[in-house]
C-alpha cells in the first residue's frame, strides 16, 4: 500500500507577493527613496526594477526569494527585476523607525538602452544577470558601498 500524507491546507501559508508599480518619470534614468519603517509600502512585493537596498538602522528578518536570513545596520543587497522581498523589524505599535532604508531602483532596459551613449556600461550584463537571484554585500565592498 502506497503511503500519501495529507496536508492540512490551512497550516500552508499562502502568502503571495504583492506588485509594487514604481512610478518615475520619463526623464529619470533613477528613483530613490529614504524610507521610515513601518510604511504601507513594507510589504513582500516584487517590481520589474532593480533594487539596490541599504537597511541604515534596526536590525530583523530578510526574505529575498527563496532567502530566509537576518540583518542589521548597513546591510547592503542589489535585488534583480521580479525578486520578491522585503526586511522585516519587530516593532512596537506606534514604533515609526526614521529613515531605515536608503532605496535605488531602476528599470535595467533604460540601463542597457543607454550602452549605446556609454559603452562600458555593458560591462555591467553579468552583474545584473547574477543579481535576479539576489546579491549580498559584506565586508570592505558593504562598508563602501553604504
Amino acid at each position: 500500500m502506497a503511503f500519501r500524507r495529507r496536508k492540512n491546507p490551512a497550516a500552508i501559508p499562502r502568502t503571495v507577493p504583492s506588485f509594487e508599480h514604481i512610478v518615475t518619470e520619463a526623464s529619470d534614468s533613477f528613483l530613490w527613496r529614504l524610507d521610515d519603517y513601518p510604511w504601507e509600502r513594507n510589504v513582500w512585493n516584487f517590481h520589474p526594477e532593480y533594487e539596490i537596498h541599504l537597511l541604515r538602522k534596526s536590525s530583523g528578518v530578510v526574505l529575498v526569494g527563496d532567502h530566509i536570513g537576518e540583518f542589521g545596520p548597513g546591510y547592503l543587497t542589489i535585488v534583480g527585476g521580479g525578486l520578491p522581498h522585503d526586511w522585516v523589524t519587530a516593532v512596537q505599535p506606534g514604533e515609526l523607525i526614521e529613515g531605515r532604508d536608503i532605496v535605488l531602483q531602476f528599470d535595467p532596459e533604460r540601463l542597457r538602452g543607454s550602452a549605446g551613449l556609454l559603452p562600458e556600461l555593458r560591462e555591467l550584463e553579468p552583474f545584473l544577470e547574477r543579481s535576479l537571484r539576489g546579491i549580498v554585500f559584506h565586508g570592505r565592498t558593504a562598508l563602501e558601498g553604504a
